[in-house]
């Protein structure tokens, strides 16, 4: 104990690291209906086609977000019968935002907000602003058609429940989720 400063820079660092590490473990968006980490919504076009967008937060990877959308059209057409389904249209949207600001960020964990200055210190603050750095966020909205058969027209049809088994174990993600 005698190696310790005793103005409490070692403890100040120490305190900012482990804040910076709980901060970031799941902050990427979870699997779940939009809400306020992001998230799925979708819509029915017709009696076998469906919409299905996923949002991300700052902290989701563009391969992420596309994973889940993909998941939740998977999802969708085993609740509705149907085994298989195409990919009619795809999009990808990126939105980035730049502070200017230099000097110091502020971290989102659930409710925490953190503002972390360039020497270290910290203090709880109402922004959820990220400085410095942009930040961007994806989105991917996926037009499907769902089928009950494979299609005879040599038409690539993804089979859902392997797909559905894949994207949920390359994630961790375990449980069905739970409808609202």
């Amino acid at each position: 104990m005698g190696n310790l400063p005793h103005n409490g820079v070692a403890v100040k660092q120490i305190l900012t690291l482990a804040v910076l590490q709980v901060a970031l473990l799941g902050c990427a968006t979870p699997y779940q209906p939009k809400g306020l980490l992001g998230g799925f919504t979708e819509s029915q076009l017709k009696t076998n086609v469906f919409s299905v967008y996923f949002g991300g937060n700052g902290f989701a990877s563009r391969q992420r977000c596309y994973d889940f959308a993909l998941l939740r059209c998977a999802e969708i057409a085993l609740e509705n019968g149907y085994p298989f389904f195409v990919i009619t249209k795809s999009s990808h949207e990126t939105d980035a935002v730049h502070h200017p600001h230099e000097g110091s960020t502020t971290l989102t964990h659930g409710i925490l907000n953190v503002r972390v200055s360039s020497l270290g210190s910290l203090r709880e603050t109402d922004s959820t602003e990220v400085y410095g750095a942009p930040v961007r966020k994806h989105g991917n909205r996926l037009t499907v058609t769902c089928f009950r058969e494979t299609l005879k027209s040599g038409e690539a049809a993804l089979d859902a429940a392997i797909l559905r088994d894949h994207i949920r174990r390359e994630y961790g993600l375990t449980e069905k989720r739970s409808t609202p």
